[in-house]
């Protein structure tokens, strides 16, 4: 009995922490298994934070009381401990993953979780960290990585996997890549998560900015749950409206937040359709042409997500979101001059819109043009040092500005100027 987890870019150690909190919880005689959780970061500085294991109420964001005093200790300053059990079930380690250089305990790993961190990578510097992961995985391994970054691993040989609305990627190295869907009958083993409309248990809920899924295959021994769970979303609450009583939008953003962007397009397509038709939009209709254009953009349907975000900017032309999500769709379509036009466009509307400018100073990196880059990407670095580093940048789908900060040292530092 065996399993090895990688979290990759870890930053000050969450996830890590969620995953071993979730062996914890739901693996019988956790004793008898040989297990790894190996968590690694560019930045010695955050490594030397999560190895403490001490965070701020900031951290605790959408997670009960109960938790919070489950698996944490109180101390000065609004501060919290973890539990020195769970922090010994995580091994930290300094390491950059675009380097040629081995990543000491990282061979033969059974899950990768890498998310929110390669979308800031130029595109062959993707292109290495896949393979790396590919490498580092036994066959029937499992990528796990943001939805926004699912796009990145289409020229490459892992097989996408949707489980309960959510995409993991298995390399096989038998059977070529196609798209899967789970059955519902097999045995997913995740956290145990009630519907958000019932109130969470104490065990039931991990104090992350993320609840992360295990796919099915990794816990081979351990034993099947009686039905498949449900994943709770990522900034899950405890006692939300039951769904009934939302509005079409509002269901529309829950199932966003979930990962179901067909759901959205479904719920949300026919409504935006009616506004097309209605005249002048209102902050609440831009408001769902918006969501729908993301949830396009997300399924890498980008002609739709385009037309959908084009018809938004339309009624709100000035707003720095809306702009920022067009450069994005463009860049997917390699239509990069056009994407440097919405970028700033994006900073006319927004002058510390941190990401626009790190957007800018990457693309005008890649093309050469290293003192424009460096001009944009110091920029970003002005505007982050007057940001709290555990703060959750806009538009970023959870990216802290201390993970930019980071990404952005280390790109000056490697730029010719």
């Amino acid at each position: 009995q065996r399993l090895r987890m990688w979290s990759a870019a870890c930053s000050t150690g969450e996830e890590a922490y969620s995953l071993a909190m979730t062996l914890a919880q739901t693996v019988p005689n956790l004793q008898n298994w040989q297990y790894l959780i190996l968590a690694t970061d560019i930045n010695p500085n955050v490594i030397h934070r999560a190895k403490a294991g001490v965070y701020s109420s900031w951290s605790f964001r959408g997670t009960s009381p109960e938790v919070r005093s489950r698996y944490f200790r109180p101390i000065a300053k609004g501060q919290f401990a973890l539990q020195s059990d769970i922090r010994r079930m995580v091994t930290f380690a300094e390491a950059n993953l675009v380097s040629p250089d081995p990543i000491s305990n990282s061979g033969l790993m059974d899950i990768i979780f890498c998310r929110n961190v390669l979308f800031y990578f130029s595109p062959d510097r993707v292109k290495r960290v896949l393979e790396r992961f590919y490498e580092t995985l036994v066959d029937g391994g499992w990528l796990i990585v943001s939805p926004v970054e699912t796009t990145y691993l289409t020229d490459l040989p892992f097989v996408p996997v949707l489980i309960d609305g959510t995409t993991v990627y298995r390399k096989d190295v038998l059977n070529p890549r196609k798209s899967v869907v789970w059955p519902v009958s097999a045995p997913v083993v995740v956290p145990p998560a009630l519907p958000v409309s019932q109130p969470v248990p104490p065990v039931g809920e991990i104090p992350s900015f993320f609840v992360v899924p295990v796919p099915p295959t990794a816990l081979n021994d351990a034993p099947a749950l009686q039905e498949p769970v449900a994943l709770a979303p990522v900034s899950s609450v405890v006692d939300e409206e039951p769904a009934s009583t939302l509005s079409p939008y509002e269901q529309a953003r829950r199932s966003y937040e979930q990962g179901q962007y067909e759901h959205v397009i479904t719920a949300l397509l026919p409504l935006c359709r009616a506004l097309d038709m209605a005249g002048a939009p209102t902050a609440d209709t831009i408001q769902q042409l918006t969501l729908l254009a993301r949830a396009y953009a997300n399924q890498g349907q980008l002609v739709e997500a385009q037309t959908w975000c084009e018809k938004a900017l339309r009624a709100d032309q000035f707003n720095p979101s809306l702009h920022y999500l067009l450069a994005t769709v463009l860049l997917e379509q390699e239509r990069v001059t056009e994407a440097t036009r919405a970028l700033q466009k994006a900073l006319y509307a927004d002058p510390n819109f941190v990401l626009a400018h790190f957007a800018l100073g990457n693309l005008l990196h890649q093309q050469r043009r290293y003192a424009d880059a460096k001009r944009y990407l110091t920029s970003a670095l002005t505007i982050l040092r007057r940001t709290p580093m555990e703060d959750i940048l806009p538009e970023s789908e959870g990216l802290t500005a201390g993970r930019l900060t980071t990404l952005v040292n280390s790109m000056l530092g490697g730029n010719r100027s």
